[in-house]
């Protein structure tokens, strides 16, 4: 069973749990059904009185509610108790539906993370919190390494959502609490890494072109996130124009290249960024493009998330960390410039001018 048939077994066992509390309350629920109907429809209901529809767990999904009574699903405002009565069956879904894409792909990460941990894709299986509780907060990833502190966080955070707004039928409180002591604990973390110390972004690519050369793709991606600081979303497909259909994507001109990046993890508040490479910049792209014979419709450097790739990299470097030592890296050098400099450099990255400050460490004077 794989993420998305849990899902889907959880929102019929609450469209079970519906048509059971409908069959054991038929009298009362069509009573207020009528009343509610009178009150609205006195002369109609004088000369048609018309049951509502059996609800059988077969009909769940036909059966609809007019528009003018569909309620606007808020957050924290369903429950396994009023799923069926504040508006249709498929609230769930609906609320899937409604959801930003890029939180429903991290949630279901996160689904398909807990299922691997608790070794089974029943959720319901979560009912034992005093068995699953320390398996989450102690479990070991593939790499032989525990579970990041923000993971196991995400995790909690994850059961918390599938218990508020799909219905999952588990006990809350002892997963509220653990996200909460996650939460102190997380903060807890940050303050320690702030202690950490990181390298100029001058250093870590004269140790990349020394180790790997300037015409490697590690080159390139460093290049990159040193003139423009994003998230991983250097996923670009390249194109001769814009393309809206396309997430993120590099315009690949006669006389210029743009990158377009439309989707990322904070794109409902900053929008679309565009960046048009500087000329030394621009001319190591295209001779990426041109070594690796790469056209029209292809990606610059793959379709793939970048993580994993930097880090392997990074271990030959003798350099630990990802892209977040990169943004460390960017955020650490601009620590001294203008606060207009670091808004426009928070923006970039796509966060808080407050989170960005996080992002400040201090600097290593041993280059690597």
């Amino acid at each position: 069973m794989n993420c998305e048939e849990t899902l889907a077994r959880i929102r019929n066992l609450t469209k079970a749990r519906v048509a059971k509390h409908y069959e054991a309350n038929k009298e009362k629920i069509n009573q207020k059904r009528r009343e509610a109907y009178a009150k609205k429809h006195p002369k109609e209901l004088k000369e048609v009185v018309t049951e509502p529809p059996q609800i059988t767990v077969e009909k769940l999904d036909t059966i609809t509610v007019p528009k003018r009574k569909r309620l606007i699903i808020k957050k924290n405002s369903m429950t396994v108790e009023n799923l069926g009565t504040i508006t249709t069956p498929t609230v769930a879904e609906d609320f899937f539906k409604v959801l930003k894409e890029t939180n429903k792909t991290s949630y279901i990460n996160d689904i398909k993370r807990i299922t691997k941990i608790i070794k089974t894709d029943d959720l319901l299986s979560l009912r034992n919190h005093k068995k699953m509780i320390p398996i989450l907060n102690t479990s070991i990833q593939a790499n032989g390494k525990p579970y990041s502190i923000n993971s196991i966080k995400q995790n909690y955070q994850c059961i918390l959502y599938l218990i508020d707004h799909v219905g999952l039928d588990v006990p809350k409180e002892p997963y509220a609490e653990q996200f909460s002591l996650y939460k102190i604990r997380s903060s807890d973390y940050r303050d320690v890494k702030a202690d950490e110390e990181v390298v100029p972004f001058k250093e870590y690519l004269k140790k990349i072109a020394d180790t790997l050369g300037k015409d490697s793709k590690m080159y390139l991606i460093a290049s990159l996130y040193d003139a423009f600081t994003i998230r991983d979303n250097y996923q670009l497909k390249l194109v001769k124009e814009p393309d809206n259909d396309v997430d993120n994507f590099l315009v690949v001109g006669p006389h210029s290249l743009e990158i377009v990046i439309q989707k990322y993890k904070t794109d409902n508040k900053y929008g679309p960024k565009t960046f048009k490479p500087k000329k030394p910049l621009e001319k190591l792209i295209r001779s990426y493009i041109g070594t690796n014979k790469l056209k029209l419709g292809d990606y610059l450097l793959g379709d793939k998330k970048l993580t994993s790739y930097i880090s392997k990299a990074n271990k030959q470097l003798e350099f630990s960390g990802s892209i977040n030592s990169l943004r460390h890296m960017k955020a650490t050098d601009k620590k001294d410039e203008s606060p207009e400099e670091r808004l426009k450099q928070s923006n970039i990255m796509g966060h808080s001018s407050a989170v960005h400050k996080q992002y400040v460490k201090k600097r290593k004077l041993k280059v690597i």
